[in-house]
């Protein structure tokens, strides 16, 4: 499901502490979010990282080393800030940004589109202390979306140029497309079919 605009989904306002952790446990919670493939970094109120998994390597080529410690506002280009103080607002009232669409930068200033969803972290006591982003770069999305746009117009510049009425429907026989030869032989206009 695509998002444009920030949507936040409620989160617990309190949630019950969780039980310390095991060895083992935490060393299995580490190795989920070191073999993750989309990107699992956690950042405190004032936006700052505090931590970045290989698959955040990946996607914006920043190394842990050289980003932990940095603003997440380092990855937003100039023109989207203001969705920073958004996520922070909904993480500090307890809510989650939940499957939202945006744009991101790669450390060489390349645009990555990016599906992120952005959950509040608490600490023993329940006081939010920070945030959690799952992120995923679906720039081979964008990119099929794209290669699948080119297509459609090639062939409808194809079948506008045929001499026979040519006409598209959908499953349920409702015509969407009707090509130029269709109107020159109806006469019918193009904008009121």
């Amino acid at each position: 499901m695509k998002r444009d605009r920030l949507s936040s989904a409620p989160s617990p306002v309190a949630p019950a502490p969780a039980p310390a952790l095991s060895a083992a446990e935490s060393s299995w919670l580490s190795a989920i979010i070191t073999s993750s493939s989309d990107a699992i970094i956690s950042k405190n109120l004032d936006g700052i990282i505090a931590s970045w998994n290989p698959a955040a390597e990946r996607v914006f080529g920043y190394p842990p080393q050289e980003i932990i410690g940095q603003s997440i506002r380092v990855l937003i280009p100039e023109d989207r800030q203001s969705e920073e103080d958004e996520i922070l607002a909904t993480i500090q009232a307890g809510r989650t940004v939940a499957d939202f669409e945006t744009i991101r930068l790669h450390k060489d200033g390349t645009a990555i589109p990016i599906m992120v969803t952005v959950s509040p972290v608490h600490d023993k006591s329940g006081t939010i202390v920070g945030a959690s982003k799952i992120v995923r770069d679906i720039s081979r999305e964008h990119e099929n979306q794209e290669r699948l746009r080119q297509s459609e117009a090639q062939f409808k510049a194809l079948a506008d140029n045929i001499p026979q009425l040519a006409w598209m429907s959908d499953p349920e026989g409702q015509i969407f497309w009707y090509n130029k030869r269709w109107y020159e032989y109806t006469g019918a206009d193009e904008e009121t079919t």
